[in-house]
């Protein structure tokens, strides 16, 4: 997981999305609850304004963590 996750960041930080939004779905395979992955994901959809995809990995995040609420509102001004 924390190599998978590690690259996924990695390439997000180089602008390559699509590289690391499959990066980050093949880390939460073996971790799916981690919050930190699932939040990066979501971010990684919304670069590639994939709105949709976002909200749904948002909407399971909250779930998994009510205290990120508050962030994902800063998120969405």
């Amino acid at each position: 997981f924390d190599a998978l996750y590690g690259l996924a960041w990695n390439k997000e930080s180089f602008g390559k999305y699509r590289e690391a939004t499959a990066l980050y779905e093949k880390a939460l395979s073996y971790d799916p609850d981690d919050t930190d992955a699932l939040y990066q994901l979501g971010l990684s959809y919304l670069a590639q304004n994939d709105n949709k995809k976002a909200m749904a990995i948002y909407s399971r995040l909250i779930k998994l963590e009510p205290g990120k609420a508050n962030l994902l509102k800063k998120l969405s001004k």
